[in-house]
């Protein structure tokens, strides 16, 4: 066996005991340069928008990857949302692990498009989703906030 593909079998069987690598299996075609692998898990399985109704506010709590197969998701959950006319709507992206670049037009379009009244509020603080916002210069046009508590009182709100 060549030295090149001993070392990459030590790196591949380190990689599937650290878990890196879950699924990886040995096999004729790893001498040949390619992983036999689990098939990859659906990245819109893993997305995920939760609802919770915090008079006067309704919180979409958005989980996993804001990518272009999720982020038609996040905006039908953002419209159905918004069709109840709520007084405050906060998206919180506290729990994202990757916006895309179609996560951002979405989260801008859901911004340009709701109406004069609606009060949309955005939750980002976290390295995945503050790092596209700020890179692309988003922070000064979206509503942004850095807690769910923060968008349901912000300063100069009164509580009731």
């Amino acid at each position: 066996m060549k030295p090149w593909k001993r070392e990459r079998k030590q790196f591949l069987r380190g990689c599937r005991r650290t878990g890196i690598m879950d699924g990886a299996a040995e096999d004729p075609a790893a001498d040949e340069g390619t992983v036999a692998m689990n098939e990859p898990t659906d990245p819109a399985r893993a997305f995920r928008v939760e609802r919770a109704d915090r008079p006067p506010a309704v919180v979409l709590t958005v989980r996993g990857d804001v990518d272009m197969l999720t982020a038609p998701l996040l905006t039908a959950s953002v419209d159905e949302a918004l069709a109840e006319n709520p007084a405050v709507l906060v998206v919180d992206l506290a729990e994202v692990e990757f916006l895309a670049s179609a996560g951002l037009t979405a989260l801008v379009t859901i911004t340009q498009d709701r109406a004069a009244g609606d009060s949309l509020r955005i939750v980002a603080a976290g390295r995945a989703t503050m790092r596209p916002i700020q890179l692309t210069g988003l922070e000064r046009s979206l509503p942004l906030y850095p807690t769910v508590e923060a968008a349901l009182h912000p300063p100069g709100a009164q509580r009731g």
